[in-house]
């Protein structure tokens, strides 16, 4: 049962009333709810301890306060204030926006490349304004991550750093790193956590990477090798300590081979080249945050968008159709690929398919080669394949230029190479079926528009 209900009022220490307007979500030790300063338009985050036996909220805002008080960290939720309630502690805190969970459901499951690439280096800039102040946080994941402001997109919000109950100083007084303990236990999230973590080995700054290196890597693919969940349509195993083992398992073979990663066993080059860092730090030492945003700059940014097309692919388009009228004003062939050369293509298979029509030659019109067949002897296997080279050599070059135009769009990599490998597979049979799909498959992105981009992106 709820500690708190909509309208209820609670007092801060400092006499303070706030209205409680809606509940934002609930952990294992506390309660989140959403609450107005009255006769204002502040609102706030009230996290509530839900037992009295409990200091998990209390010490998590004495952590909150000593990095407020440092004045370093930019990308942490602020603390507003904090009071009792019911005999339970409470904290007020900065009202953001939704957690990086949320957007990652909300792009249903995965977010594009230049989306991930821009998310990677704002939660990096939180999690290393986090190790600057000698605390590490031990539970980084997408839920920890709330964008701000509150209604930005999630590749142009700052995301700021919450839930600090597992947060701990890695240095002493003198600033000296800690020794590792020997005595440690399991801390974080079983998806997210480090192979060190499953260990049952102490934590250091290298961990809190490794969680941010998951979390992108979900972000990017949709998933992760060792996820077992309702969610991914598995069943979850009924043992913890067996489930720990083989997700620990399914980590140190994508510590061997990042790649594996990846659905497809394509990781981008930039999450790789991060994997292999953090695979080369010991327990103390301190890792190259400026390395590893050289490594995400790797990744793209967003392309240019015309009439919801992507842009290079739309001003090819373009520039194929403007080639296809100035040939129909000289009274020349349209070029390959245009709107008017698919549309006399379409007529040629028609006309092919007819009751009684010959099979044509590649490159000539109907008339041609009614004339030809009436006047000349028929030619030779060896001759059509000489007729044939410059309609496949078309081919081949439509079908080059949409998988360049493309190539950039790592979105749409998966599609253009199932092009390809139809290219490969009919050019020498059909050039024109190759064309056709081709400029179908341009159809089909324009008239998809973002949706393709944000769920095609892989098989």
């Amino acid at each position: 049962m709820p500690l708190l209900h909509l309208n209820d009022t609670v007092r801060d220490d400092s006499n303070r009333s706030y209205k409680v307007t809606r509940r934002l979500g609930e952990g294992q030790f506390a309660e989140v709810w959403e609450v107005r300063l009255p006769g204002t338009d502040l609102h706030y985050a009230l996290k509530l301890e839900k037992r009295k036996d409990r200091n998990t909220v209390r010490a998590e805002y004495k952590v909150m306060k000593k990095i407020a008080q440092s004045g370093g960290c930019s990308q942490v939720v602020a603390v507003e204030g904090s009071g009792m309630h019911q005999e339970r502690f409470f904290m007020l805190l900065q009202l953001a926006g939704e957690t990086l969970y949320d957007a990652r459901k909300a792009g249903h499951g995965r977010l594009d490349l230049p989306t991930v690439k821009a998310v990677g280096l704002s939660t990096l800039s939180a999690i290393q304004q986090l190790h600057e102040q000698h605390i590490i946080h031990r539970d980084i994941k997408p839920a920890n991550f709330v964008i701000d402001p509150p209604n930005a997109a999630a590749g142009k919000g700052s995301w700021l750093l919450i839930d600090f109950g597992l947060a701990r100083r890695y240095t002493d007084e003198a600033g000296s790193h800690l020794p590792q303990r020997s005595d440690a236990s399991f801390r974080g999230s079983t998806t997210y956590a480090s192979v060190h973590a499953h260990k049952d080995e102490d934590l250091s700054r290298r961990d809190d990477l490794w969680s941010w290196l998951y979390m992108l890597a979900e972000l990017l693919e949709g998933w992760l090798p060792w996820r077992l969940d309702k969610e991914g349509g598995e069943q979850q195993p009924q043992d913890r300590d067996k489930d720990k083992h083989w997700v620990q398992q399914q980590k140190e073979l994508c510590i061997q081979d990042p790649h594996r990663l990846s659905r497809s066993g394509q990781l981008p080059e930039a999450l790789t080249a991060i994997s292999k860092h953090l695979a080369g730090l010991s327990f103390a030492a301190a890792p190259d945050y400026d390395h590893l945003r050289q490594c995400l700059q790797l990744l793209p940014d967003p392309q240019p968008q015309l009439l919801g097309l992507p842009g290079q692919l739309q001003q090819q388009q373009q520039q194929l159709d403007e080639q296809a009228a100035a040939a129909a004003t000289a009274g020349k062939r349209p070029a390959p690929g245009s709107a008017a050369d698919s549309q006399q293509a379409a007529k040629r298979r028609r006309a092919d398919a007819a009751p009684g029509s010959q099979p044509r030659k590649p490159g000539m019109s109907g008339q041609q080669q009614q004339q030809q067949h009436s006047s000349t002897p028929q030619q030779s296997p060896a001759d059509d394949a000489g007729q044939a080279a410059p309609d496949r050599q078309h081919a081949v070059q439509q079908v080059d230029q949409l998988l360049t135009a493309m190539a950039p769009l790592d979105c749409l990599v998966a599609m253009a190479k199932a092009v390809r490998r139809l290219k490969q597979q009919t050019l020498c049979t059909e050039p024109g079926l190759v064309e056709e799909v081709c400029r179908n498959f341009a159809a089909f992105v324009r008239d998809s528009g973002d949706g393709v981009r944000s769920s095609a992106g892989r098989p």
